[in-house]
């Protein structure tokens, strides 16, 4: 053979032995390398959401914390003045709560004053919980009615599921011994999901409960990387699944640089 193609035949297979090494690496390197950072890009983006939600409930705590903390308030859970709830508990005042209900207690867990609106229609609701004439003997909530602490988590009703919060009945400056429990409430809404998502700037969806509880799960299909995480309500039951659909621009982008890097 000669030299010129012996010459010739090893370029063609140092070139051959490139290309198959170049695919091996966009394969099982540089691919792989794009999920993972999806992978960790979509759980970046359900702790995004769940600092959403905790910044809800904690308004939500506020705003019932504040109620309760009012010396009107602390006069009303002793004397049950009537004027104080037809001047104070109406729809009007749920309204700009934006609150689907609203619950005062006393130290027995029995409802002393309490409406509930739908705010989609601004007409009355009825919600069971609303409904009651105390709380129930199994709420988990009713330890607090002593110690004052003030409290927040899902809870399951015939409307559907409420972002609920409590906060001890106070005089005013934030002193006790506490007379009572306020407790508010919102129905889970798609515009609440939907404000939920943008405060967190991710695509959220609201799904049944799951098994799976605590630990984030994460499930791979063509165009997205879904992240699902699941939640109790007070009582410690599974009540919904949250998932996180987060777009796979990154492996996308991947294949279009390998894609021209080989053509």
């Amino acid at each position: 053979m000669k030299i010129r193609s012996k010459v010739a035949t090893l370029i063609a297979t140092l070139f051959a032995a490139l290309g198959v090494t170049a695919i091996f690496v966009a394969s099982y390197v540089l691919m792989p390398s794009f999920a993972a950072l999806e992978h960790t890009e979509a759980d970046v983006a359900m702790r995004r959401i769940q600092f959403a939600l905790d910044r809800t409930f904690a308004q939500l705590e506020l705003s019932a914390g504040s109620w309760g903390n009012w010396t009107d308030a602390w006069r009303f859970a002793q004397d049950h003045n009537q004027t104080f709830i037809t001047e104070q508990i109406t729809l009007a005042g749920l309204k700009q709560l934006n609150v689907s209900t609203l619950i005062f207690t006393d130290l027995n867990g029995r409802f002393i004053a309490g409406a509930a609106l739908d705010l989609q229609t601004d007409r009355s609701l009825d919600l069971d919980l609303a409904a009651r004439q105390t709380l129930p003997q199994d709420f988990p909530w009713r330890g607090n009615l002593d110690a004052g602490r003030p409290a927040h988590g899902f809870l399951q009703t015939n409307r559907g599921i409420l972002l609920l919060a409590a906060g001890p009945v106070l005089d005013g400056f934030a002193h006790g011994p506490p007379r009572g429990m306020v407790i508010m409430g919102r129905v889970i809404s798609p515009q609440e999901v939907a404000a939920i998502g943008a405060q967190a700037q991710a695509h959220v969806s609201m799904l049944p409960p799951s098994n799976s509880r605590g630990a984030n799960r994460q499930v791979e299909t063509e165009r997205f990387i879904q992240v699902y995480h699941a939640y109790d309500d007070i009582y410690g039951h599974p009540i919904l699944t949250l998932r996180v659909d987060v777009p796979r621009e990154i492996t996308q982008r991947g294949y279009a640089a390998v894609y021209y890097a080989f053509a």
